[in-house]
């Protein structure tokens, strides 16, 4: 018989998690004390519960470092508070799987959360539970969008000649508030108008530097010297030629080189990035440039017949290059390092992934070849696709289609309260029966709701049918893959792995733990796995203890269809796999 799991006991009362961002407008103290007020009001009053514990971070949701987020669960698990108080869903993250699954994880727990914002929110019902889901999947939406309107502005930035990130030693950053400028100005900023311009003291420094190279008489490591013998440091005070303890002397040659390829000087701007590319000598910046272009040409020259027996770019290939990660103390996931010692020596060294966090290196073959396997034991037999589409239109359809029309209505219905309640306010305004801080303070909460549930009705609005396309190419793709990957030149298996794969989570020992698949290949795994964010496999679902097979009824008859294999396998069982993998 299954024991009953014991249940923490917790003390009655209520711990409250107060958030902003770092890069709100609004400032940390008055934002979180209006979210105390309203969980005070609104949540904890009308209870007769104490208040135990404030948690309070001022940090972007999407780190989920956070030390009091970090704290709250710690206290949760120890059962310090039994309800928990928020303003708003997003306060509590913006990354939609890592808040689910810590919801997830307090309610287990017995505790009780509430939502100021909405306190009829009941996230322990099956209809609560879909509408947070609704709402953190907007948050997540929200802060996409902002990272989206960000970039689109950085990206407009550049296209008009001007840097949109810090300047580099010779210059600095300038800014200027929008009411100073005049009125065509004015209309192209939003706040300050930000622009580079030459650090007068630096600037003249790098004209010497820049003529001491164009002399060709000097390496750049005598050019460090020269710099450092007439006084000159580094911008934060370093000096060009640093002497260790056992009198040797290092020119900082390598930072030097970096400047005499940075077009910047030459007043080119050149990015290279995930989301812009801008090459030399096409864009002209909007700041006054150290040497010329010819100048500059004539360096890169002088640099290039130095160095043509070396390569500038490494030559040890890294598979798994920006892709490992390893589980740190507090939580947060740290990314590894690539790094090749002894590359003197034929061959060119031993390559190795770092974790700078305990000093500890993995070898790349070891990683690697667990990669290898994985992706030769990826298949889908075709036979299988058709039960795996008709699973995917009932995954869709219970979720878009079941519950729709009545959710619909009900949202309507909200919305049309909402309208009624600002026709009110607006009444109570012209006849004075409110002052202009509160009813600009109710007609704010009502534009947020607005938003929300017109959000919530977009979502409502996707058909099933729309989405199987994707899954079509997912699996065209998934099915090949192992034989694709196994043609492929190692920069192509590289590039292979990025599109499938989001992140892979190691020990410090070099056994694969996890493996993070991108959308749509993600939720493909979980599909064929029998597994969704809102069901759990029941008792009928669940493998017997004699085979570990599983027999499934309906359109959860979907088990066993794919093999993802991780060598090292993992510490969690998900129904329906065969072999170790980790897959979420």
């Amino acid at each position: 018989m299954k024991k009953k799991k014991v249940q923490i006991p917790l003390t009655p009362g209520w711990a409250e998690y107060l958030r902003t961002s770092d890069e709100d407008a609004q400032a940390p103290e008055r934002s979180q004390g209006y979210q105390h007020r309203s969980i005070e009001n609104v949540l904890i009053a009308p209870s007769c519960l104490p208040l135990i514990e404030t948690y309070a971070d001022t940090m972007s949701g999407k780190i989920t470092g956070r030390a009091d987020y970090q704290r709250l669960l710690a206290d949760a698990r120890l059962g310090k508070f039994s309800h928990l108080g928020m303003y708003h869903v997003d306060r509590f993250g913006r990354k939609d799987v890592e808040l689910l699954t810590a919801v997830e994880e307090i309610l287990q727990l017995g505790i009780t959360i509430r939502f100021a914002f909405s306190p009829g929110l009941e996230p322990e019902t099956p209809e609560g539970r879909m509408m947070l889901t609704m709402l953190t999947g907007y948050a997540h939406h929200e802060s996409s969008r902002t990272s989206q309107r960000t970039t689109g502005g950085m990206k407009e930035k550049l296209h008009g000649g001007d840097w949109a990130w810090l300047a580099p030693d010779g210059y600095k950053n300038k800014a200027t508030k929008k009411r100073d400028l005049d009125a065509v100005e004015r209309r192209k900023h939003a706040k300050e108008k930000h622009w580079v311009a030459p650090n007068p003291e630096r600037f003249k420094i790098w004209r010497e530097a820049w003529d001491l190279l164009l002399t060709d008489q000097y390496t750049l490591a005598a050019i460090c010297e020269a710099l450092h013998e007439r006084g000159h440091t580094r911008q934060h005070g370093d000096p060009f030629v640093k002497v260790t303890a056992e009198g040797k002397r290092q020119a900082a040659a390598k930072f030097l080189s970096y400047a005499f390829h940075n077009w910047f000087y030459a007043g080119w701007l050149v990015v290279d990035n995930n989301w812009e590319t801008v090459p030399p000598k096409t864009r002209r910046g909007n700041w006054e440039p150290v040497v010329s272009t010819e100048e500059f040409e004539r360096g890169l020259a002088i640099l290039e017949k130095r160095n043509k027996n070396r390569q500038h770019k490494t030559r040890n290939f890294y598979l798994l290059q920006q892709l490992l990660f390893v589980p740190g103390k507090d939580g947060e996931l740290e990314k590894l390092t690539c790094s090749t010692s002894n590359t003197s020596r034929k061959g060119g060294g031993t390559s190795y992934y770092r974790i700078h966090s305990i000093d500890k290196i993995i070898p790349c073959t070891l990683l690697d070849d667990q990669i290898h396997t994985w992706m030769h034991n990826i298949q889908v037999e075709e036979k299988h696709l058709p039960a795996i589409r008709e699973a995917y239109r009932a995954d869709v359809t219970a979720v878009l289609h079941t519950p729709k029309a009545q959710e619909r209505v009900r949202l309507e219905g909200i919305l049309k309260k909402n309208k009624e309640e600002e026709m009110a306010l607006l009444r109570f305004d012209k006849a004075g029966l409110l002052s202009e801080e509160n009813m600009m303070q109710r007609f704010s909460e009502l534009r947020d709701q607005r938003l929300r549930v017109q959000a919530q009705l977009e979502t409502l609005s996707f058909e099933a049918d729309a989405q199987i396309a994707n899954l079509d190419d997912a699996l065209t793709f998934i099915a090949k893959a192992g034989i694709l990957y196994a043609g492929l030149t190692p920069t192509g298996q590289r590039e292979l792995l990025r599109l499938m794969v989001e992140q892979i989570v190691v020990s410090p020992e070099g056994q694969i733990i996890q493996v993070k698949l991108h959308a749509p290949f993600g939720y493909l795994a979980k599909l064929i796995a029998g597994k969704t964010d809102e069901t759990r496999p029941t008792e009928e679902q669940k493998p017997s203890r004699k085979n570990k097979k599983t027999t499934l009824k309906g359109s959860s008859a979907r088990l066993n269809l794919l093999t993802i294999c991780v060598p090292a396998g993992n510490r969690t069982q998900v129904y329906g796999f065969g072999g170790h993998h980790s897959i979420r």
